[in-house]
């Protein structure tokens, strides 16, 4: 990350110190959009839906209404990206 993300490492300090669920929806209804909700709302999902490993890429693209190319992308990402990452989103 460059300086310019100091605000992104600052906000992940802030939800990191939220004590309650209901503040970090707080925090996240007042900085995102509808749209920008709805899109990490998929990008979860998606994320979930290729870690279980049950359905084809483009059953995915198809349910969550979310191109092959930014399932195939996600797919290409969680092949490198650490065991962590799919502990927390395998739950």
């Amino acid at each position: 990350m460059t300086s310019s993300d100091s605000g992104w490492k600052q906000l992940m300090e802030i939800l990191a110190q939220s004590e309650k669920p209901q503040d970090i929806e707080t925090i996240c209804d007042f900085l995102l959009t509808k749209e920008e909700k709805e899109q990490l709302n998929k990008r979860v999902l998606l994320t979930k839906e290729l870690i279980k490993k049950d359905k084809s890429q483009r059953e995915i693209s198809k349910n969550l209404k979310i191109s092959i190319c930014t399932v195939t992308r996600c797919s290409n990402a969680l092949k490198e990206c650490s065991i962590k990452i799919k502990e927390i989103f395998g739950k």
